[in-house]
């Protein structure tokens, strides 16, 4: 009996030194790291020149490299000239990789890629009027091309209310 009561206490003494040191139990440091490595996992959807289009999981951090390498590497007609391989890609964004020769202004799915639309496919997109398609363009030649298309807003006269409404017609790659 004594030996059982001796044997409890030790353990709890144990537990209590282990969480005193880091304020974590081991199983506490367990559930951190699956959570940790749910979180780290991302979705992006990849098509055009690749040799396997589809969704893939990849991880937080990854680049247009990686989601290339993902879908089987590059078409052989793949134009790479136009993509940021070097790109840091977030959850749920559709990487379109152009052939040689396509217009990339318009992607597949309809949307106006604000990084190579000239001024009157800017004017296509819902919203824009000649003034915000005369300063996307001149901002593009001021400070290059946008990272994401958030960045628009950084373009005078497109704040939240206009971004909201352009957003869903167009991309930054």
């Amino acid at each position: 009996m004594i030996i059982a009561v001796l044997f409890i206490l030790t353990g709890l003494a144990g537990a209590y030194i282990e969480k005193a040191n880091d304020g974590f139990t081991q199983a506490d440091r367990a559930a951190k790291m699956v959570s940790d490595e749910i979180n780290d996992s991302i979705k992006v959807h990849i098509k055009g020149a690749v040799k396997k289009e589809g969704v893939y999981s990849l991880t937080d951090g990854d680049r247009v490299a990686d989601a290339i390498n993902s879908a089987g590497g590059l078409s052989d007609s793949a134009d790479v000239e136009k993509v940021n391989l070097a790109r840091f890609i977030k959850d749920g964004e559709e990487i379109f990789i152009p052939t040689a020769g396509e217009n990339f202004s318009v992607t597949k799915s309809g949307v106006v890629n604000i990084n190579e639309a000239d001024f009157e496919t800017l004017k296509t997109i819902p919203g824009i009027s000649d003034t915000l398609a005369q300063r996307i363009i001149d901002y593009r030649n001021e400070n290059g091309k946008f990272g994401d298309t958030v960045e628009i807003k950084k373009v005078s006269g497109i704040g939240d209310k206009i971004y909201a409404r352009i957003m869903p017609y167009i991309t930054a790659q």
